[in-house]
């Protein structure tokens, strides 16, 4: 029975994982909650996260980036605020977890994010997000929603809801040459974008596919 909390509160120091945190499917931790530091590395192939819920940044942000070198299952929410984010490895939320990160600079995604609960960007200040990967909420209604931060495709990516309204702010490409596409299937969600996608005369995608769409 997973029942055990870790708190970690480094203040302005370091926290450094190089080997599992949990096990999949076996003896995962009920929460891990760092509450402060400078940068979090969950560094190697071995340093995977099993738990039922993760906080990072809770008491104040991480002051540089949270990298995570493998993969992130987390029964529950996961709530992360900090200046960078790295996800060079799969995250992926079951039991109806939440995914929320806040991040003031880059959010570096670099592997796929599959979410039970809605996926939320809120940074309202000077976050961006390069994509690299997909995204896709699996409960009916789970949302996909980036408030302000700016979105710029490193590959072609797909974002998948069940119903659950997609909301973007600026997509952009990242080549000199236009080769990126978008898809969004959104089932009967609504898809809203509130500002350009790509610049005329300069970083257009290569192709917007909106497959599937209530409004």
């Amino acid at each position: 029975f997973s029942d055990r909390t870790l708190t970690i509160a480094a203040g302005t120091g370091a926290v450094v994982v190089d080997d599992n945190i949990g096990v999949n499917g076996g003896l995962a931790l009920n929460e891990l909650d760092i509450q402060s530091a400078g940068d979090v590395h969950f560094t190697g192939a071995n340093a995977t996260v099993d738990v039922n819920s993760l906080t990072i940044g809770s008491a104040t942000a991480v002051d540089a980036d949270v990298e995570f070198d493998a993969a992130v299952n987390v029964a529950g929410p996961v709530d992360i605020n900090t200046a960078t984010l790295t996800l060079d490895a799969a995250l992926t939320t079951t039991a109806g977890g939440t995914l929320t990160v806040t991040n003031s600079d880059i959010a570096d995604l670099n592997a796929k994010i599959t979410a039970a609960g809605s996926v939320h960007f809120d940074d309202a200040t000077t976050g961006s997000i390069s994509l690299g990967a997909d995204i896709q909420t699996t409960d009916p209604g789970s949302e996909i929603t980036v408030d302000e931060a700016p979105i710029t495709l490193t590959t072609d990516v797909t974002l998948t809801t069940i119903g659950g309204t997609v909301t973007l702010d600026e997509i952009l490409d990242d080549a000199a040459f236009s080769d990126r596409t978008l898809t969004i299937a959104a089932g009967t969600g609504a898809v809203v974008v509130d500002d350009n996608i790509g610049v005329n005369g300069g970083l257009a995608l290569n192709e917007l596919d909106i497959q599937s769409a209530g409004d």
